[in-house]
């Protein structure tokens, strides 16, 4: 099950829409330089920009799951969103979680978001029976 940016799609990321695919030999030397050395085991990536070719994306496979990595043109890196199991949540996110939506069923997606302008990471979990998605921003230490 390999789309482009899968779990942005499920959970976008406001500022930064791509909405073009491009081929690896289009995006700058710099952000693949900055991906390999971010995550160098990435394998089957696929790339995407903003309309600008400012913002770039890659999705890849990371281990056993899935991210998106969003950069500058210049490599500079600016999140990260990786697909994670549920049994890699915290406690406290999850009893958090349960005691706000005590109809949650099961989950469907979790990723862990984490961004460099920002000093924490946020646990985004998608809930089968809420027509919205919950997004905590609880700081895990």
């Amino acid at each position: 099950m390999k789309q482009l940016l899968g779990m942005t799609a499920l959970f976008p990321l406001g500022s930064i829409p791509l909405l073009n695919q491009l081929d690896e030999e289009e995006v700058p030397q710099a952000v693949r330089t900055a991906l390999s050395k971010k995550y160098p085991n990435a394998k089957d990536t696929l790339w995407a920009a903003d309309d600008e070719m400012q913002k770039f994306a890659a999705n890849f496979e990371n281990k056993d799951s899935f991210a998106d990595v969003f950069f500058e043109k210049d490599g500079t890196w600016i999140e990260t969103a990786l697909e994670i199991e549920l049994d890699d949540v915290p406690e406290v996110i999850l009893d958090n979680t349960e005691e706000a939506y005590p109809e949650i069923e099961f989950f469907e997606a979790v990723m862990r978001v984490e961004r460099a302008a920002q000093v924490f990471t946020k646990w985004c979990l998608e809930m089968k029976n809420l027509k919205s998605h919950y997004h905590t921003n609880q700081m895990v230490l």
